[in-house]
């Protein structure tokens, strides 16, 4: 309700305020104000608004400079403004932050082609650039003074919560996989809740943490996440046999110790987040084997067991760290910590296929609008090259359709029409135009989804408002018309050249996913055995970068495949395969970033020779990761894990293992667990693709 008003109340401004200046070009401080407002319904503050009018001015100087450079050149004009405004589009799909930013740079410029024509063009642009920024400071103050929703820090409360979830997660580690997953599913989206309160507030004084610092915590969060992640994992072995807490405690002499501590840990931690005070720091953990019970159980479970511990370990010795900077937080003295080792999260997900893909199909949709524009010179002239080329961005690789976008704007065609006919022309004052506008405003705001408002509210700008209003109903029909022209230049495009069909994208991604999987498992062998080269570097790069994207986007297309026609593919059991790839993609991050924090370890590249040769790499090559084979899943899990045993005992024999000290022994078998759990994923993975047979998603929907 308060966004709808107060976005309301931003419309109603631009046009009292230019109305009672006598400034022209007012809906294009409308336009503006729409589409931002749209974009991003959470909230502003006066630097996201300095952003965005850097980006307008960024975008008209770029405008104004073509011009200068191609006065009567529309032809090399053109191909410049199509060239600068795909790379911006390409940016702003790239970005991992206010998109809004380089879609204002990209059609202000396009927005400054007045048709054409030469005369009188400099203040023709000057001038739309001029609303633009008006329209964009008026949303900024109202967003800022009226409700501001970005003045309340709740950051520490947030990271209380993932405190506690976390420690849920812990407590419920040797729960049922369903558990699990729900638990898990609960501390990412609270992640995602706190990254997204800390980038609202930026370096507030509440918080006490500049940005720096957050990331710090966040990595901390972070590789909590990892751990747990693994160890909850280590409650069920392949073949089914569970680690009891009795064996923990037979072959670990202070593990209650251990369980005891963390457990006092994620309590006192999630407590100072809320109540300030100082957390007692145990000392550094060490766990004391007992090498001959350890010894004494098969190799897998000799693996899982010591590995198990040593994640705890490493839980314990960052739940110390993270109590450490909380500790500093809240000490009278300044808040001084650093983390040398925290690589901030990149701004941009470069060359991502469909960001590269979209970014054609602007350039596409921009030279096939501007082809009808000078074929057809149809009304609204060359707003419609601005208007597919700037929407490109959302129906493009995006759950928005075209078609529904036809639908919505169909329904503020009849809004708008009964707008220009029943109530403008009895409209005498100011005030009654104000409250015209802001309840249409208002409807469009507060019972659309943000995605489709624009195309509702867009009826607001066809009405032509001015302070000198002329009623041309066969001028009003020519907008309509202008609309629906670049609406189904938007419809074509969304089928052609790349269909944008969700069966057609998760088919895509879920090649894509395993083909990024086999990189990086080809590149973990390589670097053990260190026969890596610089494009090994850069593929491993590319898929670390992409492989939890792809599969996230992959649940998301899973969710937009219509069942009425593919009934026997339940979307729910599509959404669960998205989430088992999420979580085999972790384990492969995790197995990447292990091995950079222990390289060099003589039993793991042993390993490596004589097991991890190319025989999951190969399966990863198939359709898909499927194994044309018949057996069951637990049969084929427990002669996988009984074959194993046996060649690990030969292995064990003939490396000697005597000859090596316990921690390169524990950390081998940290390593080994983890390859086990990777595939145990993955042959999870095989059995899901081989029950959803998702070659159905290959016919055609008639």
């Amino acid at each position: 309700m308060k966004y709808a008003i107060k976005a309301a109340l931003s419309l109603v401004l631009v046009y009292y305020i230019a109305f009672s200046q006598g400034w022209s070009n007012v809906m294009t401080a409308a336009t503006t104000i729409i589409f931002i407002a749209v974009a991003d319904s959470l909230g502003d503050s006066i630097l996201k608004g300095m952003f965005r009018i850097i980006g307008t001015v960024t975008g008209a100087a770029i405008g104004m400079l073509l011009i200068a450079l191609f006065p009567q050149e529309r032809a090399l004009y053109l191909i410049s403004v199509s060239i600068i405004v795909t790379i911006l589009l390409y940016l702003a799909r790239a970005f991992r932050g206010d998109m809004i930013i380089f879609l204002l740079a990209a059609i202000t410029p396009m927005t400054m082609f007045k048709n054409g024509a030469v005369d009188n063009v400099f203040l023709y642009g000057a001038g739309k650039t001029l609303m633009t920024v008006f329209g964009i400071t008026v949303y900024t103050l109202v967003g800022v003074f009226l409700w501001p929703v970005n003045l309340k820090d709740t950051t520490r409360k947030q990271a209380g919560i993932l405190t506690g979830l976390q420690h849920d997660f812990f407590l419920s580690r040797s729960g049922s996989a369903e558990e699990l997953a729900k638990n898990r599913e609960k501390i990412l989206e609270q992640m995602e809740q706190l990254r997204h309160s800390v980038a609202k507030i930026g370096s507030s004084l509440a918080s006490g943490l500049s940005s720096s610092q957050w990331q710090s915590v966040f990595a901390d969060f972070t590789r909590i996440n990892e751990i747990l992640t693994v160890l909850t994992m280590h409650g069920e072995d392949m073949d089914g046999e569970k680690l009891d807490q009795e064996t923990l405690s037979d072959c670990v002499n202070n593990y209650p110790q251990l369980v005891r501590e963390t457990e006092t840990l994620f309590t006192a931690v999630e407590r100072s987040w809320q109540e300030p005070g100082t957390i007692p720091l145990p000392p550094e953990f060490k766990a004391e084997f007992d090498m001959e019970a350890l010894n004494a159980l098969a190799p897998l479970r000799r693996a899982a067991l010591s590995s198990a511990i040593r994640r705890l370990a490493s839980l314990h010795a960052v739940l110390r760290k993270l109590a450490g900077k909380l500790n500093a937080l809240n000490s009278p003295a300044p808040t001084r910590f650093k983390d040398d080792n925290v690589k901030k999260q990149p701004r941009f997900l470069w060359l991502d296929i469909e960001d590269l893909k979209g970014a054609l199909l602007s350039l596409l949709i921009f030279w096939c609008a501007t082809l009808f524009w000078i074929t057809a010179n149809p009304p609204a002239g060359f707003f419609i090259v601005t208007m597919a080329t700037g929407l490109s961005v959302i129906t493009t690789f995006s759950p928005v359709k075209p078609s529904m976008m036809i639908v919505v704007y169909s329904i503020s065609f009849i809004f708008a029409i009964l707008a220009y006919i029943v109530v403008l022309p009895h409209l005498a004052t100011g005030g009654q135009l104000a409250v015209f506008l802001f309840v249409y405003a208002f409807i469009g705001f507060y019972f659309i989804i943000p995605d489709l408002a624009a195309l509702f509210l867009i009826g607001i700008i066809m009405l032509n408002i001015t302070n000198e209003m002329y009623y041309v109903f066969d001028g009003f029909l020519n907008m309509l018309l202008a609309f629906y022209a670049f609406l189904l230049i938007l419809l074509l495009f969304y089928y052609l050249p790349f269909s944008n069909k969700p069966e057609h994208l998760f088919l895509t991604l879920e090649k894509r996913f395993f083909a990024l999987a086999g990189i990086l498992i080809d590149y973990d062998r390589k670097k053990i055995l260190e026969k890596t080269t610089a494009f090994d570097k850069i593929t491993a790069g590319y898929a670390r970068m992409h492989l939890l994207n792809t599969a996230g986007k992959m649940r998301l297309w899973a969710t937009q495949i219509d069942g009425r026609f593919f009934r026997d593919l339940p979307q729910k059991e599509l959404v669960q395969f998205s989430r088992d790839c999420e979580s085999f993609a972790r384990l492969l991050l995790i197995l990447d970033r292990d091995e950079d924090r222990s390289p060099g370890n003589p039993l793991i590249r042993a390993h490596v020779e004589q097991f991890e040769n190319t025989a999951l790499r190969a399966f990863l090559k198939k359709e898909g990761g499927v194994l044309m084979d018949e057996e069951s899943a637990r049969t084929r899990k427990q002669q996988a894990m009984a074959r194993i045993d046996q060649e690990l005992e030969r292995f064990f024999s003939r490396q000697g293992a005597g000859q090596y000290d316990r921690e390169t022994i524990l950390a081998y078998y940290e390593n080994l667990s983890l390859r086990k759990n990777i595939l145990a994923g993955f042959l999870t993975l095989h059995d899901r693709t081989a029950k959803l047979k998702l070659n159905l998603l290959q016919e055609t929907r008639f």
